[in-house]
């Protein structure tokens, strides 16, 4: 039971980043969820585990260069596209490439490709891509999988979003290559509550039907803060209770404290703790992990972390257990976008920091269209505040970053900007008056 309690900790942590979880990031779980399940097609028990790693909460974005990486990726329009995001290791004496991932877009700024590749010897081999299709309101529609084998793409899987009449992603149904035909794998279907998702359903196609196979139910508090999110599988015709998610937040709606247990011997048993501190901007600054112990909470890695104009600059890491130190700096082009992070560790004899690896982004220039917008309500501190149907989006940051601008079309006689990402979640933006951008 421990090791199925790790394997669902680390697809969470893949899956779900609790403090910031924008909502576009249900479809990039999604499509992360499809391919772990595409590689372990061959491994049911580890299948099994995935239900646990699709997920959904409140969304929050705390700084322009997220506007960039994911509203991007949502179908809206941007400053700049991301075009490659290439790893290296240090070797001892040089960087080496790890793994490369490149993307594509549509002339709406849509992603429609996105193709991984790892390095082997001295050049990069293609691992794998995802092709993307959008429906004619930008949404999402479909996500192909393909893997590289014998110097050709070869399908694996295919996920189709279907949306309810308010726009929300109602339902994800993927299917497996056989080899001549595709066959149903597996089903999500998501149901909201006052505009947040309540629940996920995930079904497995077995001997013709669809079968019960993972639940994921969701609680909030009043100012519509995930507090819990509780997985259940199916065993013998009955719900069966396997990992809780707590969370508490201050009175400022900043999450100081994430715990994760899971169902053993019909009772909750602690696994892992976060406790989070920020500053005065409400920029996390602290990420205390902890393991439980028996008895006690024990620490077992301290991330503190330092910004500069609203973005982090440095993250650096103490792992107890390993008795080892590493940073992490973070370098920005004009436009806000993470151009460079550097990963070293501490040499305690040498007393020195040395290589350990290193990430690259590249961006080009989107395509920007729009003669008539509206910014929204923009305070003292720099914050954007934006309202939606569904009560999803919290705030924007960023002093003085540009919001995408609706075409003019979508602006309407009340003074209310409607628009529409892959997730069709933002229906409206609202603000003091129309303020039209300076448009190329």
């Amino acid at each position: 039971m421990v090791s199925a309690a790790i394997a669902i900790g680390l697809l969470w942590s893949t899956a779900m980043t609790a403090t910031v979880d924008v909502q576009p990031e249900l479809l990039r779980s999604a499509l992360r969820y499809r391919q772990a399940l595409t590689f372990l097609k061959n491994h049911p028990q580890q299948q099994q585990l995935m239900v646990m790693a699709l997920t959904s909460a409140e969304t929050r974005v705390t700084d322009p260069s997220a506007l960039a990486t994911a509203y991007t990726q949502a179908g809206l329009v941007a400053a700049s596209l991301l075009r490659s995001d290439t790893s290296y290791v240090w070797d001892g004496s040089q960087w080496t490439g790890s793994s490369r991932t490149t993307y594509g877009y549509d002339a709406g700024n849509h992603q429609t490709s996105q193709v991984y590749q790892t390095f082997t010897g001295s050049e990069w081999i293609n691992y794998f891509q995802t092709l993307s299709t959008y429906d004619g309101n930008g949404r999402l529609s479909t996500d192909t999988m393909e893997q590289w084998q014998s110097n050709a793409w070869v399908y694996q899987s295919v996920s189709t979003y279907t949306y309810d009449g308010s726009g929300n992603l109602s339902q994800i149904v993927s299917q497996d290559w056989s080899g001549s035909q595709w066959t149903n794998g597996t089903i999500v279907t998501f149901t909201y509550t006052g505009g947040r998702v309540a629940t996920a359903l995930t079904e497995m196609w077995s001997s013709g039907n669809w079968v019960n196979w993972g639940l994921s139910t969701y609680t909030y508090d009043v100012s519509g803060h995930l507090t819990q999110l509780l997985g259940q599988t199916w065993q013998s015709d009955a719900w069966v209770n396997q990992s809780l998610t707590t969370s508490t937040y201050n009175g400022s709606g900043d999450e100081t404290e994430s715990v994760d247990q899971i169902w053993q011997s019909d009772a909750w048993v602690n696994m892992t703790k976060h406790d989070y501190a920020y500053d005065g901007s409400h920029q996390q600054i602290l990420d205390v992990t902890s393991t439980w112990f028996t008895v006690m909470w024990m620490a077992i890695t301290n991330d503190t972390m330092k910004y500069a104009g609203g973005q982090m600059t440095e993250k650096v890491t103490v792992n107890v257990l390993a008795n080892s130190v590493s940073r992490t700096q973070y370098s920005y082009d004009t436009d806000g976008n993470r151009v460079l992070a550097l990963t070293e560790d501490w040499d305690m004899i040498g007393s020195q920091w040395t290589n350990a690896a290193r990430d690259v982004w590249v961006y080009s220039a989107a395509v920007v269209s729009c003669c008539v917008g509206m910014r929204g309500n923009v305070n003292q501190a720099g914050i954007i505040d934006i309202s939606d149907l569904t009560g999803l989006i919290s705030y924007l940051t960023g002093a003085g970053y540009v919001l995408p601008c609706p075409e003019a079309a979508n602006v309407n006689g009340a003074g209310i900007v409607d628009l529409s990402d892959l997730t069709g979640l933002i229906s409206y933006l609202t603000g003091a008056g129309y303020i039209p951008p300076n448009c190329p």
